[in-house]
C-alpha cells in the first residue's frame, strides 16, 4: 500500500471518529439537559417556576437529542458516499 494510500485511509478513519464524538456529545448534553430539569422539577414545592424551569430544560434536551440523531443520520449518508470514493483511490492507486 502506497504512502498516499495510508494517509487517505487514515484521514477518513479520523473524519469519522470524530463524527462519533461529536453525536456522543450530543448525547450527553441532551442527557444533562434532561436530568437538570427533573433535578429542577424536585423543588416545585419551593415555587412553581421549578417547574417551568425544569419543563423547559427537558424540553430542550429532547430537540438537542433529536437534532443530534438528524445530523448523525445526515453525515452517515455522507460518510457513506466519502468511503467509496476513498476505496475507489485506493483501488485506482493499488494498480499503477
Amino acid at each position: 500500500m502506497a504512502k498516499n494510500d495510508v494517509r487517505t485511509h487514515l484521514s477518513y478513519k479520523r473524519t469519522e471518529l470524530a463524527h462519533e464524538r461529536t453525536v456522543l456529545a450530543h448525547i450527553r448534553t441532551s442527557i444533562a439537559f434532561i436530568l437538570f430539569g427533573f433535578a429542577f422539577m424536585g423543588f416545585s414545592h419551593i415555587t412553581n417556576w421549578f417547574i417551568t424551569i425544569g419543563l423547559s430544560a427537558i424540553t430542550i434536551g429532547i430537540i438537542f437529542l433529536g437534532v443530534g440523531i438528524y445530523q448523525f443520520s445526515k453525515h452517515d449518508e455522507e460518510m457513506k458516499l466519502l468511503k467509496k470514493l476513498v476505496t475507489k483511490v485506493v483501488n485506482k492507486n493499488k494498480y499503477r
